[in-house]
């Protein structure tokens, strides 16, 4: 995912932990309090029981599923063993840096990277009486952010008992590109949709070769009938018209859908759909100022018309940080 922190965690051990590592003076040291904080031990795998009807007259387990159950059990209790010994030898110091490299290479979902990254604050409690670790460690990790465009910002608040609270948060950039991220994956899984979407697309990179008001027009033309075929249905009609799909829609406002019918009405003031009289009434130039205006305008109202649509935002859930730094 575009803008993610999971796909970029690998490249967090040269931007972030091994500088911090050096300003520490002690890596093994360093890296073995940050095994222990971020990374789970190992848990030992549940060894499967089979009911009475697996077994022959005899005792001898016979069931096929029950026979190969007790096999991966077997494979997943080796690898437990394994992972334990690993797992300890880098909290008690021994080859910490290099298990928590190989660590980060695993991280592939963005949860579990945010968790790594709000429990590693807590890490250093007994190595940083001067906070001057906190400090860089909070000064890297927002470097890292921004040269990766990472769409995450850090929370960091004081609190009364000392200590700070410090959480990932997702940026302002980071809620839009989900926002137009979701509208496009929406679009790809319907093939209508996708259709309006795709001439929406191309008429924008039209631009590139220059944004006069004929291609601003196009593009935002191609927009509008994206978001009525959108509406339609969100409204769960066949064949009707944009006003006509805002009265089906569930609006959290009617303000809300009295913007929507107005937004979509510039729609009949553009060249290539206005009747002649539109035309005469005249409206000023359109540049590319007014279409990233108009164009923001209508992706806003998106969420309200696909309610499916993927926009969560990260909230400030119980997930471990670094509130007990004292």
């Amino acid at each position: 995912m575009r803008g993610s922190l999971s796909a970029a965690m690998e490249a967090t051990w040269d931007e972030v932990w091994l500088p911090l590592s050096k300003i520490q003076g002690q890596a093994e040291v360093f890296f073995s309090e940050l095994v222990a904080a971020t990374v789970d031990q190992p848990q030992e795998p549940e060894q499967p029981r089979a009911g009475p009807e697996a077994y022959s007259k005899k005792g001898k387990l016979i069931d096929a599923n029950a026979i190969q159950a007790r096999n991966d059990y077997k494979k997943a209790l080796n690898r437990f063993a394994k992972s334990q010994v690993k797992w300890s030898d880098a909290v008690a110091g021994r080859r910490a840096p290099s298990y928590f490299r190989n660590h980060l290479r695993t991280v592939s979902d963005e949860a579990e990277a945010i968790a790594l990254i709000e429990k590693s604050f807590g890490a250093f409690l007994e190595l940083d009486n001067s906070n001057a670790l906190l400090e860089s460690h909070i000064n890297l990790i927002e470097t890292f952010f921004r040269k990766y465009n990472i769409d995450y910002r850090l929370k960091v608040m004081p609190l009364r008992k000392g200590g700070h609270d410090i959480h990932v948060c997702e940026s302002i950039v980071g809620a839009t590109r989900k926002l137009l991220t979701g509208l496009e994956n929406f679009s790809s899984s319907d093939a209508v949709i996708n259709k309006y979407y795709t001439k929406f697309e191309r008429s924008f990179h039209e631009l590139r070769q220059g944004a006069n008001e004929d291609r601003i027009e196009a593009c935002l033309i191609n927009q509008f009938m994206l978001m009525e075929a959108v509406g339609i249905r969100a409204a769960g009609l066949d064949r009707a018209n944009f006003n006509k799909a805002c009265e089906q829609i569930k609006w959290p406002h009617s303000a809300m859908k009295d913007i929507a019918k107005r937004i979509y009405g510039i729609r009949g003031d553009l060249a290539g759909v206005a009747h002649a009289s539109n035309l005469l009434s005249g409206h000023q130039k359109l540049e590319l100022r007014d279409f990233v205006s108009l164009s923001t305008i209508i992706a806003a109202i998106t969420p309200v018309l696909i309610p499916d649509l993927d926009i969560s935002i990260l909230e400030d859930t119980q997930r471990t940080s670094a509130s007990t730094l004292e």
